[in-house]
C-alpha cells in the first residue's frame, strides 16, 4: 500500500477508459489540504516496438463510492497548459496529472474510485483532517446495489487483463490461386512481472508470447488447412538503453520454439536463441523502425535437417508510419552460404479512415516471395499476393 499525505492512501493501481490510444496505469498522488482535491498520476504506455505519439485526454468522468454503497460522480481534469498529445518511446512511457474534488459531505472512512471499466482504487479518507470543496455536489443514493464480487477475484482479473496485449499483427488475408489461398495470424503477449508498461525492476521486461498462423487452402473441395505454425517464446523486451541524436536504442531477445503439430514425414520443428537490436525514431508525423535480426538454431532438427539451408541464421526488419495513417511493415531473412530466404511485407491502414462509421479494423495487404512462408513447405520457393482485415498491426 502507498501511504499518502493526510489520511489518503491507494492499495491498487487500475486502468483507464478508452479516453486515450491504449489504456494507461493510473494512481494518487497527494491530497490537496486547502481544497480536498486529489492530485491523481497516469502512466501512459507504449507497448509498440516504435516510439509513438499518443493523445491525452483532457478529462475523464469517474466515480466516486463509500463504504454504504452511495455514489457521486466525478471529473479528473488535466491542467489547461498541457499538450493535448505525448510522443512516448517504444516500451516506455509518459507521465500525466490530473485532479479531482471529493464531494463535500464525504466522512472520514473507506472510498472507492472508479473509472468506467476498470477496477476500483480503495482510498482510507480522513475526512475531518481535509478541508472538502465546496462546489462539488453531494453524495447520492445509489440507483442500483455495490457489485458483491470479491476485491480479490476482480483485482487478479484485472492485473491478468491489464498485463496481456497483442504482439505481432492479428489479420485475415486471402488471395486466390494457390495451395494455401488464406493466412490467419493471431498473437498475443504477456508481461510476467509488474505492471504492463510500467518499468520498475528489470524483470518488468520478461514476456510470454504466442503466434500461430493458419494457412488454408480455401480452394480445395474441402477447404483443408495446409499447415498450422504454432510460435511460443519467452523474451526479454529491452527498455530504450540509448539513444543516438533523435534515435533510440532498444530491441529484444528470447527463446523460441517453431512447430507444425504434425506427425511423420510431416513434422516440422525447430528451436531458437535470437537477439533483435532496434532503432527507432520519429520523423515528422511518421514513427520508423528498423534492425537486424540473428538467430542460432538449439536442439534436434532430425525433422527438418536442411531448414537452416533455407531460413537461414539473419535477416532485417523495418517499419514506417502513422498511428491513424497508413504503416509499412517489412522483413527478410536469408542464408548467404546457400542464397536462400524469402522477404515478406505488410500493408495496413485504418478502415475507419475509408469509412467514418466503419468498425475500427485495419486494411491489410500481405505480400511473400521465397522459401518457406509455412513450415511444411520450408525447402520449397513461394510467391504470395494477399489482401484482407486487421484487428491490430
Amino acid at each position: 500500500m502507498i501511504r499518502l499525505p493526510l489520511g489518503l492512501s491507494v492499495s491498487a493501481f487500475l486502468f483507464a477508459p478508452a479516453a486515450f490510444a491504449e489504456p494507461p496505469i493510473v494512481a494518487a498522488t497527494a491530497i490537496d489540504p486547502a481544497s480536498g482535491a486529489v492530485d491523481v498520476s497516469l502512466i501512459v504506455t507504449n507497448g509498440d516496438a516504435a516510439a509513438r505519439r499518443i493523445p491525452v485526454a483532457p478529462g475523464i468522468d469517474a466515480t466516486i463510492e463509500t463504504a454504504d454503497g452511495t455514489r457521486a460522480q466525478v471529473r479528473l481534469d488535466r491542467a489547461a497548459d498541457q499538450p493535448d498529445a505525448v510522443t512516448v518511446a517504444p516500451s516506455g512511457f509518459a507521465r500525466e496529472r490530473y485532479r479531482f474534488a471529493i464531494p463535500a459531505g464525504t466522512g472520514a472512512g473507506m472510498l472507492a474510485l472508479t473509472l468506467p471499466g476498470a477496477q476500483a482504487v480503495a482510498i482510507n479518507y480522513g475526512g475531518a483532517q481535509t478541508q472538502l470543496a465546496q462546489a462539488a455536489p453531494p453524495l447520492a443514493t445509489p440507483a442500483q446495489p455495490p457489485a458483491t464480487a470479491p476485491v480479490a477475484e476482480e483485482r487478479g482479473r484485472s492485473v491478468f487483463l491489464a498485463n496481456l496485449s497483442s504482439y505481432e499483427p492479428i489479420y485475415a488475408v486471402y488471395g486466390p490461386g494457390t495451395s494455401s489461398d488464406a493466412r490467419l495470424q493471431v498473437s498475443l503477449k504477456y508481461q510476467l512481472f509488474g505492471r504492463a508498461g510500467a518499468r520498475t525492476s528489470w524483470v518488468d521486461g520478461l514476456m510470454f508470447g504466442y503466434t500461430q498462423q493458419m494457412f488454408w487452402d480455401l480452394g480445395h473441395a474441402s477447404a483443408p488447412f495446409r499447415d498450422v505454425n504454432y510460435m511460443p517464446e519467452l523474451y526479454y523486451a529491452l527498455p530504450p538503453l540509448a539513444s543516438v541524436g533523435s534515435w533510440t536504442i532498444g530491441g529484444r531477445f528470447g527463446l523460441r520454439h517453431d512447430s507444425n503439430g504434425r506427425s511423420g514425414a510431416a513434422s516440422r520443428s525447430f528451436n531458437i536463441a535470437y537477439v533483435e537490436p532496434e532503432l527507432a525514431t520519429t520523423l515528422g508525423a511518421y514513427d520508423v523502425a528498423l534492425g537486424p535480426r540473428a538467430w542460432v538454431y538449439l536442439g534436434s532438427r532430425s525433422d527438418n535437417p536442411q531448414i537452416a539451408r533455407y531460413r537461414g541464421n539473419a535477416g532485417l526488419f523495418g517499419r514506417i508510419g502513422t498511428p491513424d495513417g497508413i504503416q509499412i511493415d517489412a522483413s527478410g531473412r536469408l542464408n548467404p552460404a546457400s542464397g536462400k530466404g524469402a522477404v515478406e511485407a505488410l500493408v495496413s491502414y485504418p478502415l475507419p479512415r475509408l469509412f467514418a462509421s466503419g468498425p475500427k479494423l485495419y486494411v491489410f495487404g500481405q505480400g511473400f516471395a521465397g522459401y518457406g512462408e509455412d513450415l511444411l513447405d520450408y525447402n520449397r520457393r513461394q510467391t504470395r499476393l494477399r489482401a484482407g482485415i486487421g484487428i491490430t498491426r
